[in-house]
């Protein structure tokens, strides 16, 4: 019996599971609820039961200690590498929601950090308004030593 995670709400999401076949296309394994937790022997598993009829579509028993073992591949999709198949497993769930629940435990029951949000790119601080003589043939080497450094567009875009 596995014990779930999520005190009175059911953690159950609906996934398609996939698996990677030998000549590297992603067979579909059928569509159902997926199921985690830990067992009373303190073993984790993850559980994807087909909706059309009961039978087991994922049983990983176990977590894969790697910090990488587990991917997040998009806003809805982990995949990893069934130790005891050999194969690669993707659960591509329905609800974002349920990738998230599922991605955070996994993190926290292997003791890992939760992945921090991406960082904001640092805006540059107010550049100095450089003068530019008025452009002309007799100005053009003034405005060619002119520092460019400054310019927003070249230091924000140009070198990114």
């Amino acid at each position: 019996m596995i014990s779930e995670q999520k005190g009175d709400r059911e953690a159950k999401f609906r996934v398609k599971v996939f698996e990677l076949n030998d000549e590297g296309d992603w067979d579909d394994k059928g569509t159902g609820h997926a199921n985690f937790g830990i067992d009373e022997a303190k073993i984790a598993h993850i559980m994807v039961v087909s909706e059309t009829d009961s039978t087991n579509l994922l049983h990983a028993k176990g977590l894969l200690p790697d910090p990488n073992a587990y991917q997040r591949q998009s806003e809805t999709i982990i995949s990893w590498s069934d130790e005891e198949t050999n194969k690669d497993i993707a659960l591509s769930f329905a609800e974002i929601a349920g990738c998230d629940d599922l991605w955070i435990w996994l993190h926290k029951t292997r003791g890992l950090p939760i992945d921090q949000p991406e960082e904001e790119h640092e805006v540059p601080p107010e550049s100095p308004i450089i003068e530019l003589p008025i452009i002309s043939l007799s100005t053009l080497d003034q405005v060619n030593k002119t520092p460019i450094k400054h310019s927003f567009f070249l230091s924000f875009f140009w070198f990114r």
